[in-house]
């Protein structure tokens, strides 16, 4: 995977831009009020070129761009971490948010923060045994 020339000058000026946003308030919300559909049709063209699309690009923002972003001070990031779209999740963990009734894809889509939940939950039951 190749990133296009420029991404940190991007990722330098989107770091500014981002809205602080508040875990606690509804994903879909969220998403609408500060157009997370559009900032995603941004990282596409800009980070990836247009080659770096959909769950990969959401593992990358999640993974990747967003913990560097969040090494500049003045701003809170992790509203926008929690909010973001799943990434590459394996389906057997979207089919467990869903049955465990934490998100139905209407009013609770899948996000970056509730699946990363699931994951500390996995671990923290396979430690135990």
């Amino acid at each position: 995977m190749r990133l296009r020339p420029g991404w940190m000058e991007f990722a330098e000026k989107l770091a500014d831009e981002l809205p602080v946003v508040e875990i606690g308030a509804s994903t879909r919300r969220v998403r609408r009020r500060h157009g997370f559909a559009r900032l995603r049709e941004r990282l596409v063209g800009t980070l990836g070129g247009g080659l770096i699309k959909g769950t990969r690009l959401d593992t990358l923002f999640c993974d990747g761009l967003l913990p560097l972003l969040a090494t500049r001070p003045g701003r809170e990031r992790s509203g926008i971490w929690f909010h973001w779209f799943g990434g590459d999740l394996p389906p057997a963990w979207i089919g467990g948010l869903r049955e465990l009734g934490v998100c139905d894809g209407r009013t609770q889509p899948i996000c970056h923060g509730l699946a990363q939940g699931l994951l500390a939950y996995l671990i923290a039951s396979e430690s135990r045994r």
